[in-house]
This record gives C-alpha cells, structure tokens and sequence, in this order.
C-alpha cells in the first residue's frame, strides 16, 4: 500500500512538473512573440499598389484607400497612375455635397473595380460615369471605391460605411469577384502592423485564419470547433503551431468562415440600403453569375458576353474591356430605368460610336 502511495506520488509530481514545464514554455513563447510573427507569416496579405492604401480601424475592412494619396505613373511602359481624392475614392475628387440634378452611384468592389494596371480616367467607374452622363442627359457621378484584393464581406461592410457617411447616394453598384478570406496589407511594405486588435475585435478571424480542425474526426466539427477557439485564445504555443502550419500550406479558397462572413456582411448592406431606400445592383464580373448569396434581393446586371473573347472574361481587362464594360452596364442601368433619362440624353448609337464600342 505504502508503496502505490509512493508511486501515485511521484507520478502526481511528474505530471505537475510536466505541466509547469509546458506553462513557462508558453509563457515563453508568447513573451518572445514568437507566436505573433508566425501568424504575421500565415496571414493572407495584399501586395498590389499598397502605397495609396492605409490600415483600417475597422476589424472587418482591415485596410482602405487613404485620401490624398498619389502615384504617379513612372514614363515606363505599363506604369500607371493612381490618384485618391479627399474622400478615399479613386481618381478626379467629385464634391463632398451633392450637386442638384446629380446622380450619385457608389461603385464597389475589388481590384477589377479600382483598376488595377490601368490609369484613373480608364477604370470602370469612370468608364461608367461618363457613358451615363451621356446616355441620361444629366450629370452622373460614380465613385470608385474599389480595393484591391477585396472579398465579398469587405465590399459590403464598405458599401454600409459609406452609405452612411456619404450624402445623397442615389444607387450601390457592386461588382463582387469572390466570397474568400481576407487579406491585410502587406508588414513589410506598410511597417509593422498589430494583428492582436483585428483578432480581438473579429470574431470570425480566428477561424478565417486558421479553419484546419485538428481533432474533427475524433471529436465531430462542434466539439472540435470549440478546442481549437480555446487553444488559439489560451496558448502561445498552439497558435505558433497552427500558423507554422497554415504558412507552409497552400492557401484554402473554400473558407466555411470567410463565407458566412461574406454572407451576414451582405445581408446586413441589402438591409440598411432598404431602410434608406437605396437600390442595389450588382454587376457580375463574366466569371461569376448569379446573385452574390442565394438570399441576395438586388438587381443583378451580367457582364457575361459568350462571343466577345477571352479578354472579355479577364479579372483585369486592359481599357478598352473595362469601357465596353461600362457601356454593357449603362445600357442595362438606362433600359431597366435605374438611372431616370433627361429628354434627348438616350442616343444610344451616338454614344456607342464615341466611345468605339457596338451595342451588339
């Protein structure tokens, strides 16, 4: 007996010390921020024309244009230039007020919105606003608040920030390319970043992040779901271990939490822009058909055009796709009656010629 006493003893010991051992090389792990910049290597980053973007307060944004900013095309063949106008919309700044007689379409959307490898002037948006100020006789402002890299969810928590910041907004117009995770902008371009607060203010980020379930099959996807939560909030080690693990994997499009993100983001933006009375229309990219979400209520206006090449379907056009586009747009906007026409402001085929595109 005396001797099982002895025994439980020293095994009660080991495990003790077992355990401390484990705490104080958590502690030290979390102490070095060892785990921290493993995560910064795990995280999904945007590289594209980081210079003219900013960190975000928001935790589901996480990044945004930053007004003012300026690059200048370099003389070079491909350069191109990009200017951000005071209110964090790309190209020649509209005014604050609305204008009488205006109308006032916020564009949004990802890199095909804000136009990536191509100048203000020849980005969708203002391929747009020009076809309908012609085509509708009146005075048409669209802002191009497209940014690069982002998803569905970003899109729409923008399109709700916006809409009520901005006055006297007369349409959303999306253009979503994906429903994916997240990206942030790149550390090394940008200085060093605190991920801690988007971690801590974002409940779906643990999850985007980090979506492997390391005991699913053992313990059923709820069960599991909840210890990999705990882990990764309670343990330095266990969440260096996972973004050691999700940096040298491939990344993942197919993202459970991405997407419900993706979804209730959405779902939320269609809801605000009811209540203020402000229609939605998407503008699918050629890619992608359909609503964005099967529960999505707003006008859908395909890009799709099955006899007109492949650069038609591009996710970055040159110019000349990206105002053909504009026109497909315009043309629909104007025969559905979104955007109201002013006697004399719907010649069609005066408009197409200028602009070098056939209305067929």
């Amino acid at each position: 007996m005396a001797s099982s006493r002895a025994t439980a003893r020293k095994l009660g010991l080991v495990t003790a010390s077992l355990a401390l051992a484990l705490v104080a090389a958590d502690v030290a792990v979390g102490g070095a921020g060892l785990d921290a910049r493993m995560i910064q290597a795990a995280l999904y980053v945007n590289r594209a024309d980081v210079e003219v973007y900013q960190i975000s307060e928001d935790p589901v944004l996480h990044y945004r244009m930053r007004p003012g900013a300026r690059r200048p095309a370099n003389g070079q063949p491909g350069s191109y230039g990009i200017s951000v106008d005071a209110w964090g919309a790309r190209g020649s700044g509209h005014g604050w007020e609305k204008p009488p007689g205006t109308f006032r379409i916020l564009h949004l959307g990802g890199s095909t919105v804000f136009g990536a490898l191509v100048d203000d002037e020849q980005t969708m948006s203002a391929q747009l606003e020009l076809a309908l100020t012609q085509r509708t006789g009146q005075p048409v402002e669209v802002w191009n608040l497209g940014h690069s890299a982002y998803v569905q969810s970003q899109v729409a928590r923008l399109a709700q920030l916006e809409l009520a910041r901005v006055p006297g907004v007369d349409m959303l117009l999306l253009t979503i390319t994906n429903a994916s995770l997240r990206a942030f902008l790149d550390p090394a371009q940008v200085g060093q970043v605190d991920y801690d607060r988007f971690f801590r203010d974002d409940p779906y980020l643990w999850l985007e992040a980090f979506p492997t379930l390391p005991w699913e099959g053992l313990l059923g996807e709820q069960r599991a779901t909840g210890l990999h939560l705990l882990g990764l909030h309670r343990s330095a080690i266990y969440r260096y271990d996972r973004a050691r693990r999700t940096a040298a994997a491939p990344r993942q499009p197919d993202n459970p939490a991405a997407k419900a993100l993706c979804k209730r983001e959405l779902l939320a933006m269609e809801a605000q822009a009811a209540l203020a009375g402000v229609p939605v229309v998407y503008a699918n990219h050629p890619a992608r058909q359909g609503p964005p979400e099967p529960e999505a209520t707003g006008i859908v206006i395909e890009l799709a055009r099955a006899d007109r090449g492949e650069a038609w379907n591009e996710v970055h056009p040159p110019a000349p796709i990206l105002a053909a586009w504009a026109q497909v747009l315009a043309e629909a906007m104007v025969d559905r009656g979104l955007v109201p026409v002013l006697a004399g402001g719907d010649d069609l085929e005066a408009v197409a010629a200028e602009a070098g595109v056939g209305l067929d």
